[in-house]
């Protein structure tokens, strides 16, 4: 198991010098306000939650993430503020996000909403060396023991939603992120930065009265990196609950499902199939997340139990 984790920490060390804050969330479509400021406030009313991941279960090292967040609506839904707190641990490295989000909504024709949003992120990261199994004990380009180092980064986002579509675009991270700064990973100065893009959009068919269909689309791009998508499709069934699948670029499949378990408590379990080589030693990965979200206090009215988006 050790020669394995040696081998897929190499792949992730590659991966990391094209990457930032890349938090693999399969569950994206329950969870935009971890990829665009923009959508802070566009659930109408407070809205918390936790966003839990364990990718590639059985490889001792894989990258696991926990998200908390919570977003509202504010000055009579013109404005949207969120908070988030994000850590990954992917073998030695270990990053913790906090992020504060905000957004300025402007009212086009009815029912159609653009929204343009930042956000101010501290970052923590930490690598520590004394958890590989180096092949070479005296490589004096390998740094020994743990490194850390804390930065300040910003993000754009716009967010343009009807009641039967959304697309949005943005850049969480503007800046050198905390990573890859010549703090942590010392003499390897070939993983500069490099800014992710995200582009997603989704749509509501109705077929029914009580079944809707959902496709969606997930997009991020890094400069001189391969481009990741995720295609998802869901069902909403009796206004009730969503059932979906979701297919990522050439490495997994997905299903998901989430219940209401009351009127303002919803929980959403994934589950991954690994399409990559590394299926043969892991069993895939999966997924949970849990939101809760009040009635708005500015209209005093409840919000519907089932949104689109």
């Amino acid at each position: 198991m050790r020669v394995l984790y040696t081998c897929c920490f190499l792949l992730l060390f590659g991966s990391l010098g094209f990457a930032q804050n890349n938090t693999n969330y399969s569950l994206f479509i329950f969870n935009k306000l971890q990829f665009n400021p923009a959508y802070a406030g566009s659930a109408g009313a407070l809205t918390a939650g936790a966003h839990y991941r364990h990718q590639w279960q059985g490889v001792y090292g894989a990258p696991r993430s926990v998200t908390a967040f919570a977003h509202m609506p504010i000055s009579g839904n013109r404005n949207g503020v969120g908070l988030s707190l994000t850590t990954d641990e992917i073998g030695i490295f270990n990053t913790v996000y906090t992020n504060a989000a905000y957004a300025y909504k402007i009212d086009l024709k009815k029912d159609h909403r653009l929204s343009i949003g930042m956000n101010a992120q501290v970052e923590y990261a930490r690598f520590d060396w004394s958890k590989a199994d180096l092949i070479d004990q005296i490589d004096s380009a390998i740094p020994f023991g743990a490194t850390s180092n804390t930065t300040i980064n910003f993000g754009l986002g716009v967010y343009y939603e009807t009641p039967r579509f959304y697309v949005g675009f943005s850049v969480p991270q503007l800046l050198r992120d905390a990573l890859t700064t010549d703090a942590i990973y010392n003499n390897f100065k070939e993983l500069s930065v490099l800014r992710e893009y995200y582009l997603m959009g989704g749509m509501v068919f109705p077929i029914t009265d009580n079944i809707h269909i959902r496709p969606a689309i997930a997009i991020s791009y890094v400069p001189n990196a391969p481009m990741e998508a995720d295609f998802n499709l869901s069902v909403l069934f009796l206004q009730s609950f969503w059932i979906g699948a979701s297919y990522r670029l050439e490495e997994s499949a997905n299903m998901f499902i989430q219940v209401p378990l009351t009127d303002q408590l919803k929980v959403a379990v994934g589950v991954d199939y690994t399409l990559a080589e590394l299926n043969v030693y892991t069993k895939g990965s999966f997924e949970v997340m849990v939101e809760y979200t009040v009635g708005n206090k500015q209209s005093g009215k409840k919000v519907d139990n089932i949104r689109f988006f």
